[in-house]
């Protein structure tokens, strides 16, 4: 797999090789996303989407290094994700948590109380969408499952749930994705 590095082998991002490589090579109206039942996603679409996601992330004051809790799944979980990489967050898989980053701030769909409503969210981060910030290859990228793993290793082969995602993304693939 082709990566770019921003500072090789130090520095990179994974949600631009993921991405905004494949849109800055000419394959933005292909496939990224394949829900069951539903109308692919392009990787413009997701990258839009992600980058979206990544300004609010932004506007709550998250950036490299900082931590957010998320216990969403499927497509909106793949979103947090990116967006989280994105922004060179770690993402800490959390069952108990819709997204919650720090300082408070708690997205999920049809929010409640002083949470926030995810399409609501999406509205107001395309206004500042988040660039993708430099990340350190031995930064923490994903907590979950009781370990940690690192930027750079999302690069080489994992199993599960985000892992598969992520490598199909990363080789150009469209990720195809239950309901």
């Amino acid at each position: 797999m082709e990566i770019d590095w921003i500072h090789r082998p130090d520095t990179l991002n994974v949600c631009f090789n993921a991405l905004d490589r494949h849109v800055i090579h000419g394959r933005a109206d292909a496939v990224a996303l394949r829900p069951d039942g539903e109308r692919p996603t392009t990787f413009a679409r997701l990258l839009e989407e992600v980058a979206a996601f990544g300004g609010v992330l932004r506007a709550f004051g998250v950036g490299v290094g900082d931590r957010v809790r998320s216990g969403l799944t499927g497509r909106d979980g793949l979103v947090v994700l990116l967006a989280c990489l994105r922004v060179g967050a770690t993402f800490v898989r959390d069952d108990s948590a819709a997204v919650a980053m720090p300082g408070g701030g708690v997205v999920r769909r049809g929010g409640q109380g002083d949470e926030l409503d995810w399409d609501v969210v999406l509205r107001a981060g395309r206004t500042d969408p988040a660039p993708c910030a430099e990340v350190r290859a031995d930064a923490p990228a994903i907590e979950a499952d009781g370990r940690t793993v690192s930027t750079g290793e999302l690069l080489e082969s994992s199993t599960g749930w985000p892992y598969d995602a992520l490598a199909r993304l990363l080789a150009g693939e469209p990720v195809t994705m239950a309901p």
